[in-house]
């Protein structure tokens, strides 16, 4: 982790971390995605403007959404880096954030607990709204770790 002026970022994180694990802990779900090879595999961009990016992988079997990843970049410079994804491995629907050196945080949040294909589906929703309305809130994070 990259420690700044003073400490700064490293407060920072800790800070985060003490009050994510203040949080009451969602259980994991007990949904296991299908193999990629059974599915339909599709990456597109959601939204792009000079600043930031969401671009969405999915996957399909028999057209159903079986799993997907909201990946929001943002231009520092001229360059694209990572600063939060959402998806749903791991029978969760989860979000991963990004230090600027583009490595994850390792804290890990979990949105909502996946039981079925139908919970994939239920959450999309949320998740993208969840990177779309609070990109301030994702930079904010990013620049402070």
């Amino acid at each position: 982790m990259f420690v700044g002026r003073f400490g700064g970022q490293t407060r920072n994180a800790l800070r985060r971390a003490r009050k994510e694990a203040a949080a009451p802990p969602v259980e994991a779900g007990t949904y296991v995605e299908p193999p990629r090879d059974d599915c339909k595999i599709r990456e597109y961009t959601a939204h792009e403007d000079a600043t930031t990016r969401i671009t969405v992988h999915v996957r399909n079997q028999a057209s159903n959404l079986v799993y997907y990843a909201i990946m929001l970049d943002i231009n520092d410079d001229g360059a694209w880096s990572h600063v939060a994804r959402i998806d749903t491995s791991h029978g969760t629907a989860h979000i991963h954030r990004f230090t600027r050196q583009d490595q994850e945080t390792g804290i890990r949040t979990v949105l909502m607990a996946l039981h079925s294909e139908s919970d994939v589906k239920l959450s999309w929703r949320d998740s993208y709204d969840t990177i779309k309305n609070n990109l301030a809130e994702h930079e904010r994070h990013w620049r402070n770790d």
